[in-house]
């Protein structure tokens, strides 16, 4: 199965159309239905574009639900990937990128073992990636919660970090699309250490906290 690119750009979730005959995919399809079926297939998702993915969905062409993500609360970081055991059939795929961008693919044949990619234009495989932030934590303290919100985010939604930890004293790199962000570290306990609006990320960057 081939791999596919993923440019189409949502600045909201559409609901799916309902009109559609049932397909037996349950609807909506969350953490609880996969590895459901005997004859389950298969579906490895890959992360190369240049960002973390937050949010996975699978959901039916039939339903206009898309439940509950399949990553829970971890995330993807750029260049890994995580296998789900589904159900065969057809399927709607939603991302959800940390910097609260949105992609959709629809009408998915996800009736054998496949990998599928999700890249962008920016993102060369095999090649690093032209932006990214790499936050060393100078604080006494571990950062538990570190935000980078894109110029189409509200405000700060997804912890690029999931359960990780950035330890004092150690760093990690972000790769990011390059553009300008909103960045914000915290603490365990949710109190800022760091907070920074319009931050041009345009190469690789080097952030420290505090």
């Amino acid at each position: 199965m081939r791999d596919l690119l993923l440019p189409t750009l949502l600045l909201c979730c559409a609901a799916l159309s309902a009109c559609r005959p049932d397909d037996g995919i349950p609807c909506p399809f969350g953490p609880d239905d996969l590895r459901a079926s005997p004859a389950a297939v298969t579906f490895r998702f890959e992360n190369q574009a240049c960002t973390t993915v937050c949010q996975v969905f699978l959901g039916s062409p039939s339903c206009d639900d898309w439940g509950i993500t399949l990553l829970g609360e971890d995330t993807l970081p750029h260049g890994s990937g995580i296998d789900f055991q589904i159900p065969p059939g057809t399927y709607d795929l939603l991302i959800v990128e940390c910097s609260e961008a949105t992609y959709q693919m629809t009408d998915l044949d996800l009736s054998e073992d496949g990998a599928w990619t999700f890249g962008l234009e920016e993102a060369v495989p095999g090649t690093a990636c032209p932006a990214a932030l790499t936050v060393v934590n100078q604080s006494p303290t571990d950062i538990c919660h570190m935000w980078i919100a894109g110029p189409q985010a509200e405000r700060y939604d997804y912890n690029w970090l999931g359960d990780d930890i950035i330890p004092a004293g150690q760093a990690l790199t972000f790769p990011v699309s390059p553009g300008t962000y909103d960045v914000m570290a915290e603490d365990c306990d949710s109190n800022i250490l760091r907070a920074e609006l319009d931050k041009d990320i345009l190469s690789p960057v080097i952030w420290n906290v505090p």
